[in-house]
């Protein structure tokens, strides 16, 4: 069985396995960070036929100092070059580890697109873009927008009295925050102000920042010159409101239908009415004679009749006129009542 004293040394020299390359990776490393500066969504470019992320740009102009600074690996010397639109070197200087550096020379003075870059042994290790400003760029955009409308975006564009290394192309904006979300030409409105609406169905709700650039007709590092840029401005796009639907039911219980508040006339059925008719006797008698409302018999063997249109109409009734008076009792007394009277009076005579 090994003893301890033979384990350790095999366990630490995995341990140093393990530690170095994890060292290596952090010594390769660089990293420049230049005042001016502007941050911009990150985007890939190529320089010397390897790729790059730019996620920065620094515009200046002709009297302009740049302040730089680069970080390295501890000990490892560099050169941090400052090149022009065609690649030449137009200032150099030599670092080592983390270190300050002071840029305050343009070469001939021509606007266009520089490039600040650390080179070691040979091989760039990063690139920061420099603009040499050959226009003079104001951006504006709503505040707010919400989503689904368009914004519109406007630049007022005055050039400088600067040689350019490239002719005038176009004026192009981008909106973005980490990435860019879209990059398109403006439209001349008139001299010296350009334009351009966006949709933003696509864009979320939060805030994004948009600059615009002035592109040349050459290309630079395998992108379109740019010849002049602008600050950074924001907007906001916001949730789209929602519509309340109308009360249609103001003050009513939910779900009820909506009233109009009126009174729905009541009819009152007319019951006929019994009419007595008294007719006065001669001689001062008078012999009550009542009449009845007329009483409706039903039949039920009249049939009904159909019309050709197939709607039942209502059976006629058959009025029997009938009177209380009838009856062969009542009218022997009457005979009689007569009778007596007649004889009293003709006594008296």
């Amino acid at each position: 069985m090994p003893s301890p004293r033979s384990i350790v040394p095999p366990l630490l020299l995995a341990l140093m396995l393990v530690v170095v390359p994890i060292t290596g990776l952090a010594a390769t490393e660089y990293g420049i960070t230049a005042d001016p500066s502007m941050d911009t969504p990150s985007e890939t470019t190529t320089y010397e036929g390897k790729e790059y992320t730019v996620s920065s740009i620094t515009p200046v102009t002709t009297d302009d100092t740049i302040s730089v600074q680069t970080t390295a690996p501890e000990g490892t010397s560099y050169d941090i070059n400052f090149r022009g639109p065609e690649n030449q070197i137009i200032s150099s200087g030599r670092e080592t580890g983390d270190a300050s550096h002071t840029i305050d020379y343009f070469g001939s003075g021509e606007a266009g697109t520089y490039a600040i870059t650390i080179q070691q042994d040979g091989t760039t290790q990063t690139v920061q873009p420099v603009v040499v400003q050959g226009y003079d760029i104001v951006v504006s955009a709503p505040e707010t927008v919400e989503q689904g409308e368009s914004v519109t975006i406007e630049a007022s564009v005055s050039e400088r009295s600067i040689e350019k290394h490239s002719a005038f192309d176009r004026v192009e904006f981008v909106i973005g925050n980490e990435d860019i979300e879209v990059r398109e030409q403006m439209s001349q409105a008139d001299d010296g102000t350009y334009t351009a609406t966006v949709s933003t169905d696509d864009l979320e709700t939060q805030s994004y920042n948009v600059y615009a650039a002035v592109r040349g007709d050459k290309e630079v590092r395998k992108r379109d010159e740019i010849l002049g840029v602008s600050e950074a401005t924001s907007f906001e796009v916001t949730a789209a409101a929602t519509e309340t639907p109308t009360d249609t039911n103001p003050g009513g219980s939910p779900g009820s239908e909506p009233t109009d508040n009126t009174a729905t006339p009541t009819v009152t059925p007319t019951t006929p009415t019994e009419t007595s008719t008294a007719t006065p006797a001669t001689n001062a008698t008078t012999t009550p004679t009542t009449t009845d409302a007329p009483t409706a018999t039903p039949t039920d063997d009249t049939p009904t009749a159909t019309d050709g249109s197939g709607v039942i109409d209502p059976s006629t009734a058959t009025e029997t006129a009938t009177t209380d008076a009838d009856g062969p009792g009542f009218s022997a007394l009457l005979t009689t009542l007569a009778f007596v009277g007649a004889f009293a009076l003709h006594r008296r005579r």
